[in-house]
């Protein structure tokens, strides 16, 4: 791993360690520039809160595609981390979930309120959780499979912080979402599921 300019800490590799617990979810091929994680449900109902250490992306050859940890190429939509970056502090930061380290980790706070309630305590006006985590691949890429994968520790506060039910969608253009898979009551470490490319909604 190195350290950038930015404070961050980088890895060289992107993919998980082979021991990583781990969901994997096959495309056809549907390039886009855009993939977003949507969660709905965490391990524990009660939570709006969540968080995962990494998310890896790979071609149709199994290889990982290579994506730089910086704050341009990870964002989250509706809602902010649960701690602020500050010079010395990354460790909550969107930009975690590509630097292949399993120690650092994203997530998302769950208290988060905007003054006009369109995000309530950590939820939308519909009752979904509020946090989207968006991935820039700064062109339109085609992604065969992908992992999340969950942070490293034996903590139950965090363990019931982990996704239980999601989406993941890809995007062009940031507007028009097709949706690529629909993950249910899924449990660390995961099975491996098909998907189908969805069409822009």
């Amino acid at each position: 791993m190195t350290v950038a300019a930015d404070g961050l800490v980088h890895s060289e590799e992107v993919a998980a360690t082979p021991q990583t617990p781990m969901l994997t979810l096959e495309t056809t091929s549907c390039p886009y520039r855009y993939y977003l994680l949507q969660v709905l449900a965490c391990s524990h109902a009660a939570e709006t809160g969540w968080t995962i250490a990494d998310i890896a992306f790979f071609d149709h050859e199994e290889s990982p595609i290579k994506l730089e940890a910086t704050r341009s190429s990870v964002f989250l939509w509706g809602g902010v981390p649960k701690v602020a970056a500050t010079d010395n502090d990354h460790m909550f930061e969107a930009v975690q979930v590509l630097d292949g380290i399993p120690e650092t980790r994203f997530q998302f706070e769950s208290l988060y309120t905007t003054a006009d309630k369109s995000i309530d305590k950590g939820r939308l006006a519909n009752g979904d959780i509020a946090g989207r985590l968006v991935i820039d691949m700064k062109r339109s890429r085609t992604v065969s499979s992908y992992q999340l994968i969950p942070p490293h520790s034996t903590d139950e506060a965090i363990n019931k912080l982990l996704p239980k039910e999601w989406k993941l969608k890809g995007s062009n253009d940031l507007v028009a979402w097709a949706d690529l898979s629909h993950v249910t009551d899924a449990a660390f470490p995961t099975e491996k599921a098909k998907i189908t490319c969805g069409e822009l909604l």
